[in-house]
């Protein structure tokens, strides 16, 4: 039992989302440790050329290209000091807290947003990729608005829903290789759903096709 009713108003769960961001940004931002031999390496790589460093990715095939692409923009437009090099991962994980309060709105209601919310912006392990210059911030951003889409797909299916979904999927895998297991598991629970919705002809042939667009898409 929490202390506030269930059925939040809509501006008080929005005004608590907002203060709960505010206390995880503080916490990401409040950075005390150097560049890690990681972090170095990958500020090192953005160093080079724009298309040195997309010759790199093409044949190295290493590292997926978003990241890349933000550290070399950040190394050559604000340098390559410790603080600017981590804004990618810090803006990303700022921006997951209020994702991850999105995610449990839709799945269940606004009072669970703002506990989702809440442990999001003090989870050690997403504050910890939010103050480094790797690329796990942002698949945790764009993992989360994944989800978010493919529950208002399930919900709702409406065109926007389905682009959200593909969209935010398609980031993941840019941002990360591992992203690849998140939209898997998205791709699994979307199976799920046809199945359960066999029996209903006219229902089934809507989601599947809409379904079938945004994976070409992806």
């Amino acid at each position: 039992r929490l202390p506030f009713p269930r059925e939040l108003p809509a501006g008080h769960a929005l005004f608590g989302i907002l203060l709960i961001t505010l206390a995880g940004a503080a916490i990401r931002l409040d950075v005390t440790r150097g560049l890690s031999l990681d972090e170095i390496r990958n500020v090192d790589a953005a160093g080079v050329s724009f298309g040195t460093l997309i010759t790199h990715l093409i044949h190295g095939g290493v590292y997926a290209p978003l990241d890349p692409v933000l550290l070399w923009l950040v190394v050559h437009v604000f340098g390559a000091g410790d603080t600017a090099v981590r804004v990618p991962g810090e803006v990303a994980g700022i921006l997951t807290i209020p994702a991850l309060a999105w995610l449990g709105g839709e799945m269940f209601d606004r009072q669970t947003a703002l506990v989702v919310g809440a442990l999001g912006a003090v989870s050690p392990i997403l504050v910890w990729y939010s103050q480094e210059a790797s690329p796990y911030a942002l698949v945790a951003l764009f993992g989360t608005l994944a989800a978010t889409g493919a529950v208002r797909t399930i919900r709702r299916g409406a065109i926007q829903d389905w682009a959200l979904y593909t969209v935010a999927a398609a980031l993941v895998v840019w941002s990360d290789w591992s992203g690849i297991f998140i939209v898997a598991a998205t791709e699994v629970v979307l199976l799920g759903v046809a199945i359960e919705r066999r029996a209903d002809r006219p229902a089934l042939s809507r989601f599947v096709a809409s379904w079938a667009v945004a994976s070409l898409a992806l």
